[in-house]
């Protein structure tokens, strides 16, 4: 089980007693729960933690608070922008990938005792603690998080202890949605568009009651929506490639994309 005070001697560089209190929260705190919000790339992990009325559950609460407090204005990054970009691959109980996460939200889940980290090495792997995680040896070319005790590596893949599902996806409404759904084609003319070059049409216009929908829109290079303005796709003489739909649901692994080429990823993703 990992320390609660080891991550306080890293913040405060001293020893830290947590009385009853924390083991009682240790005791009723569950496991970890998974939701999704468009807010967060429809990811957001969080314990689920004991009921309000619980004074150990407050208790909890204002440690996290503090952790999350200290991580953006005490840790040092080797490494840019290490603690913001999403560069920490998150596996379920069945070492399925299934979310990215920043090193700052990684850290919090091992801390507390939720996840663990996977050291991989070639084809080696193992899960270990966030107390057996700091003392490994930082190597030449390791990203670091700066911290009072010394640097310590930054995880590249952390395991979930117990949760054990696939969430399913679907994109959020809105141009990125629109893009990924249509693939980044003008569904009028089929031309591959850059990110600048297309927009959203209304099908149907909106001044005419066109909704503001999966089904009347689509992607249109800008010259092209411009052209047909307030009209139809008849009254412009333009023809729809596909017809429109809400996009369906998929596993959020197969979403997930090694954009840093981190080979310690590379075994979770080859499918």
């Amino acid at each position: 089980m990992c320390a609660r005070g080891d991550l306080a001697n890293i913040f405060f560089n001293r020893n830290v007693s947590f009385s009853q209190t924390q083991q009682q929260a240790e005791h009723t705190a569950r496991a970890e729960a998974l939701t999704f919000t468009e807010s967060d790339k429809n990811f957001r992990f969080f314990l689920d933690r004991p009921a309000a009325d619980d004074a150990a559950g407050f208790f909890i609460l204002d440690f996290f608070q503090l952790i999350s407090l200290f991580f953006k204005n005490i840790f040092l990054m080797k490494t840019n922008a290490i603690l913001t970009d999403r560069v920490v691959l998150g596996l379920n109980r069945n070492w399925q990938a299934i979310a990215t996460l920043t090193v700052e939200q990684a850290v919090l889940r091992l801390v507390a005792d939720a996840a663990r980290v996977m050291w991989i090495d070639e084809d080696h792997f193992e899960a270990m603690s966030w107390t057996e995680w700091m003392k490994l040896p930082v190597r030449e070319g390791d990203p670091t998080i700066g911290t009072t005790r010394g640097p310590i590596r930054a995880p590249r893949v952390i395991l979930f202890r117990r949760y054990d599902k696939v969430p399913m996806i679907t994109p959020c409404f809105g141009f990125a949605g629109i893009w990924e759904r249509d693939g980044g084609r003008c569904q009028y003319t089929g031309r591959q568009l850059s990110k600048e070059e297309g927009n959203i049409d209304h099908v149907i216009p909106r001044s005419r009651g066109g909704a503001n929908s999966w089904e009347n829109c689509v992607l249109s290079c800008k010259e092209v929506n411009l052209r047909k303005a307030a009209r139809t796709p008849a009254e412009a003489g333009l023809s729809l490639r596909t017809t429109p739909r809400t996009p369906v649901a998929t596993p959020s692994t197969v979403r997930i994309k090694n954009l840093h080429n981190f080979p310690e990823w590379q075994h979770f993703l080859n499918f």
